[in-house]
């Protein structure tokens, strides 16, 4: 069928609208050589057109080919536990469950346009039809029917209600991530609802119409978002290829989801196995989608080893983030939780991942009466979950948090308190002017890690960052071991400035100020103390200590979403164009420096004990 040219080109416009940014209707315009391009070709079909065609195709044929085909591996969303057959029988009442962070929902007639907590997590999941493993789960441990008929309302309901892209309830009905999640619910769902007495063709019609939708959405580079959410696009898109391998475009979207998973990580993990969107569990989180499809493809001989030694060197990573507790690092946008698969922590050295811009230094867990673990940050790959932790650092000694980073809280970038936790100011790091820098694209590569040098007797790590207009900031860490650490802090500027070095401290940390410049930390949860001292303090201009204040916001931590609790944080104040500060961190009274000197031309240190002994070390020059 021919047609005529704005004709054709006003049914293009809206299919491209309909899938740019969050499918809100814009402008789009088109060179010549598109128009004349679609003008020629006499192929091209309506959306309604294309849509009759895809449905006409789901013929009783394909739905028997359907029907038969064994499903006996799927990625599943959530496993079975404790809790499936109570938050089942939950949601047989109406009362829809999407995680632990909210109270379940009485949703007696799904509108689909819900939003109880005003929360858009909560709508990302409820669109995500992230309740319908626990029916489905249910229904797999019990043989009752009662939980699979209760999921195969709720998967139509959704698939009535949102059948075109165009009639869309929410930004979340269809986008990256809640797509990608509801692919693999509804697979999870097909694999026992094709087998059930509950089967329709009628209604199996519905359903593969629907994940043909679905599939041409994830294909389509305009809805591909280049981070954690594209691989989890790609995962989706991979086992629909594979879960109803005898659509037309399935071998068209297993080659799409695996060339972009490829490609994905040489863009999301460097050489190193370090996933570079700035938060420890993302990295546990891509690891495991990548292991999973390793898995699920080894299963159905889809397999070649793509994924291999990026997963090895992830792995080898994953050990270092591993703190004396089982923890992750609460560090960016991670939350206090430990990390899976570990029941006894890795006993390793120090490393400095220096491509990656993370570094690890420890004393001996093996013999150590307390361990001590510490990361040091200063990587700027992306602005994918970016917060303004560079050359940040994170403290634990014995059982203590001693210096914490601020947290995730929450992803409204328009709630203030987010602001806050992405900010310099809820790090333990160096902020100029009272201000925080940008989160922009523009600001890739600016921070690094320069220099890492591990020895029996001291270590050290450099980072430096150029993420303030016309401002250097460099950090050296020295841990002369096994009682002290050196922060040397460098600013270079041609400008006057205020310049404030923060400290966050953790939650269990009782803080005893002495004087300006010495400060006795000590923990609540055992006998450890570390002592905070200014080896170089004449130019200090102020000291402050702020918690839980709320104008401006200072002094706040957070372990999950939507929590906050007050902590005490230090702010050491300096002015003028360079400048530099030198703190000690002590854990030994006995074994304490007594004072510390920087040749800057031979870029080496002298340190001066308390047994009137000294120690030299030499910095190596690199860039």
């Amino acid at each position: 069928m021919k047609f005529k040219f704005l004709a054709l080109i006003s049914v293009i416009s809206l299919v491209l609208l309909l899938f740019i940014g969050n499918r809100n209707l814009q402008t789009v315009s088109y060179s010549k050589q598109e128009q004349d391009a679609f003008n020629k070709n006499t192929n091209l079909k309506t959306v309604t057109e294309s849509n009759n065609e895809e449905w006409n195709s789901i013929n009783s044929k394909l739905l028997s080919q359907l029907k038969t085909k064994k499903i006996d591996k799927i990625l599943k969303r959530t496993e079975t536990s404790s809790e499936t057959i109570k938050i089942a029988d939950a949601l047989l009442k109406n009362e829809i469950y999407v995680g632990d962070e909210w109270k379940t929902v009485k949703i007696d007639n799904p509108s689909w346009e819900e939003n109880p907590y005003k929360d858009k997590s909560w709508v990302l999941y409820y669109q995500s039809l992230d309740f319908l493993p626990y029916l489905l789960n249910a229904y797999e441990e019990t043989g009752e029917l009662k939980y699979l008929d209760k999921a195969q309302f709720y998967v139509f309901d959704w698939i009535q209600n949102n059948r075109v892209l165009s009639k869309s309830k929410n930004e979340f009905t269809w986008n990256d991530h809640s797509t990608a999640n509801r692919v693999l619910n509804i697979i999870q769902f097909w694999k026992f609802y094709k087998d059930s007495n509950l089967y329709t063709n009628k209604n199996a019609k519905e359903l593969v119409y629907s994940m043909i939708q679905h599939g041409k959405f994830l294909a389509s580079d305009a809805n591909y978002t280049l981070s954690n959410h594209g691989i989890m696009e790609d995962q989706a898109l991979l086992a629909l290829s594979i879960t109803f391998s005898q659509l037309p475009k399935s071998n068209e979207w297993f080659d799409k989801a695996k060339t972009r998973l490829v490609g994905s990580l040489e863009r999301d993990v460097t050489s190193e196995g370090v996933h570079k969107e700035h938060s420890p569990a993302y990295h546990t989180l891509v690891k495991g989608l990548f292991r999973d499809m390793r898995g699920y493809m080894i299963h159905y001989h889809q397999y070649e080893g793509e994924f291999d030694k990026a997963l090895d060197n992830m792995n080898i990573y994953e050990q270092y983030l591993v703190m004396p507790n089982k923890d992750y690092p609460t560090f960016g946008d991670t939350e206090r939780l430990k990390v899976p698969g570990f029941t006894q922590i890795p006993l390793l050295g120090e490393k400095a991942f220096k491509d990656s811009g993370v570094a690890f230094l420890r004393n001996d867990w093996k013999t150590a009466e307390r361990p001590m673990y510490l990361m040091f940050s200063s990587a700027f790959h992306s602005t994918v979950h970016k917060q303004a932790d560079d050359l940040s650092f994170i403290l634990s000694y014995g059982s203590t948090d001693f210096f914490v980073d601020g947290g995730k809280y929450n992803y409204n970038q328009e709630d203030p308190y987010r602001q806050y936790f992405t900010s310099v100011f809820a790090h333990n790091s160096i902020a100029i002017n009272d201000q925080s820098y940008a989160i922009n694209p523009d600001k890739v590569g600016q921070s690094k890690i320069v220099n890492f040098k591990s020895t029996p007797s001291y270590s050290y790590v450099t980072g430096r960052h150029t993420l303030y207009d016309n401002i250097v900031v460099k950090r050296t860490m020295i841990y002369i071991k096994p009682s002290n650490i050196i922060i040397h802090d460098e600013i270079l500027s041609d400008d006057e400035n205020k310049y404030s070095q923060i400290f966050n401290i953790g939650a269990d940390v009782t803080v005893n100020k002495i004087s300006d410049k010495d400060f006795l930390l000590k923990s609540q949860l055992d006998s450890t103390i570390i002592r905070l001292t200014q080896l170089d303090s004449s130019d200090l201009t102020g000291v402050h200590i702020y918690n839980g204040l709320e104008n401006p916001i200072r002094g706040w931590q957070s372990y999950s979403l939507n929590e906050k609790h007050p902590i005490n944080s230090i702010y050491f104040d300096k002015k003028g164009k360079n400048q530099s500060y030198f703190t000690l961190l002590n854990f030994n009274e006995h074994d304490k420096i007594k004072n510390a000197y920087y040749d800057l031309n031979k870029k080496s240190y002298e340190f001066e004990m308390a047994n009137n002994t000294k120690m030299r070390i030499n910095i190596e020059k690199k860039n």
